[in-house]
């Protein structure tokens, strides 16, 4: 794992694994992440805040899992409740509740610039684009581990064997790689346009280094970037093999259509295979994007 520190010209660092505050205002903590924040109140002379009572708890931690306000007799039912561990209870009953997915891929969709329409001028409709909001819904309640979650959304064409959904008879993995076609995009063959499909590249490009390397490339698209380790050249070979795979296939697609022994979407899906393997041949190795010559 890497961070990005300014204070150094945004070289990337390994994470370390700072040592434990130990100190008195530390001793009441209830795990080592408390150790840090109390120490530093103490060193601010401050003071934690007292415990929540139980009503205010059972709503904070509705609300940040559901996104919704715990019903009156759930909420009635903790803040009677005898038992010592009513409150890891009462977040299992959330994290097992359907909305428990609706409101985290809510979160998701905003990170991979989800939206049921293309925006532009003509804001034509992404046909298809609920199966994607759907599949983050399923894979939140389903607790998907990060590692999966991520090879689905780049690659998942290609996973072998692949997630599937038995209860519905659904291609899991699959529909994942379903993030590679949202964001911008244009009416009309976007490829006869001078710069038109590039600038549809570059968002692809990136929204993949925003969600998944945590680092924001796209100044690199005009100028080397200022404060982290890339450079405009760089930042510009994941888009051209990106573009070569692509628009590659157009022709592909064109001649397949042809074939009397065609089939429905062969083209679109060789299309979004090409792109998931331009994606893992540009960080299949979990390196950032600046690192790729």
């Amino acid at each position: 794992m890497w961070c990005a520190c300014a204070a150094t010209g945004g070289v990337l660092l390994p994470v370390r694994k700072p040592a434990i505050p130990q100190s008195p205002a530390a001793d009441g903590a209830a795990n080592p992440i408390d150790c840090f924040v109390l120490a530093k109140l103490s060193s601010a002379g401050l003071h934690p805040a007292p415990p929540a009572d139980r009503k205010t708890l059972a709503r904070r931690l509705s609300f940040v899992l559901t996104g919704l306000p715990p019903r009156a007799d759930d909420l009635r039912r903790f803040e009677d409740a005898a038992d010592p561990h009513a409150y890891e209870g009462f977040a299992d009953s959330l994290l097992c509740s359907g909305h428990f997915g609706e409101n985290w891929a809510r979160h998701w969709m905003d990170v991979v610039r989800y939206g049921d329409t293309y925006g532009y001028e003509w804001d034509i409709p992404a046909r298809g684009a609920w199966r994607y909001r759907d599949y983050l819904i399923r894979a939140f309640n389903a607790d998907v581990p990060y590692d999966q979650f991520v090879r689905e959304q780049i690659a998942g064409d290609l996973l072998d064997p692949p997630r599937i959904n038995s209860s519905d008879g659904i291609n899991e993995s699959k529909i994942g790689t379903m993030f590679l076609q949202l964001g911008e995009n244009r009416h009309g063959d976007s490829g006869t346009f001078n710069g038109v499909h590039q600038e549809m590249l570059n968002n692809k490009i990136d929204a993949f280094s925003r969600a998944f390397q945590a680092t924001t490339v796209a100044c690199a698209k005009c100028h080397d970037h200022k404060l982290d380790a890339v450079s405009q050249a760089r930042l510009l070979c994941p888009g051209r093999r990106v573009h070569e795979r692509t628009m590659g296939h157009q022709h592909a697609r064109y001649a397949a259509a042809q074939s009397p022994d065609h089939r429905p979407f062969a083209g679109i899906e060789i299309a979004t295979a090409d792109r998931a393997r331009a994606m893992v041949e540009v960080a299949g190795d979990g390196t950032s994007l600046a690192t790729v010559a």
